[in-house]
């Protein structure tokens, strides 16, 4: 009877769920809803979202970033690495960006501009660097950050 006297529930069952339920929200982005974006060009890819997880996040948020991040680059025929090169790039420079700006929406929208104009940046310049043919479609560009400033207003 004294074994069982020692045993008891650590109460921490609701925080497991949750993490089970993070968890597989991350695999249900990252296997659905990327494949998606592949076939349906409005689906926004949420580079800005998932760029402010990788700044705020753990160690699991961020080998989800990247993953995710490298598997848009395998799907959509990117240059290699160059999104990854753009997160890394932004990241530097949003933490210079965080000792001037004080709001907190102020930097979450202007890590999304910066993100998405480095992104653009080293297209164009592996573009050119190789002589292949590139078109940026800005319009397109405009509506993906719109729904990542919508999307990173409700993020943490």
């Amino acid at each position: 009877m004294q074994t069982f006297s020692y045993m008891q529930r650590s109460g921490d069952d609701e925080a497991s769920i949750r993490n089970l339920l993070k968890i597989f929200f991350y695999l249900l982005f990252l296997f659905f809803y990327e494949p998606l974006t592949t076939i349906y060009i409005y689906l926004p890819p949420f580079f800005g979202l998932l760029f402010w997880y990788f700044y705020r996040g753990e160690t699991k948020e961020r080998i989800f970033v990247l993953t995710y991040l490298y598997l848009y680059e395998i799907d959509h025929a990117l240059s290699n690495f160059s999104l990854i090169i753009a997160l890394f790039v932004t990241l530097y420079f949003v933490k210079k960006l965080q000792k001037i700006l004080l709001c907190g929406y102020c930097l979450k929208m202007s890590a999304i501009i910066l993100f998405y104009f480095f992104i653009g940046t080293i297209q164009v310049l592996v573009h050119i660097l190789f002589q292949t043919t590139f078109s940026l479609d800005i319009s397109l560009l405009l509506y993906y950050i719109v729904w990542d400033a919508v999307a990173i207003i409700y993020a943490k």
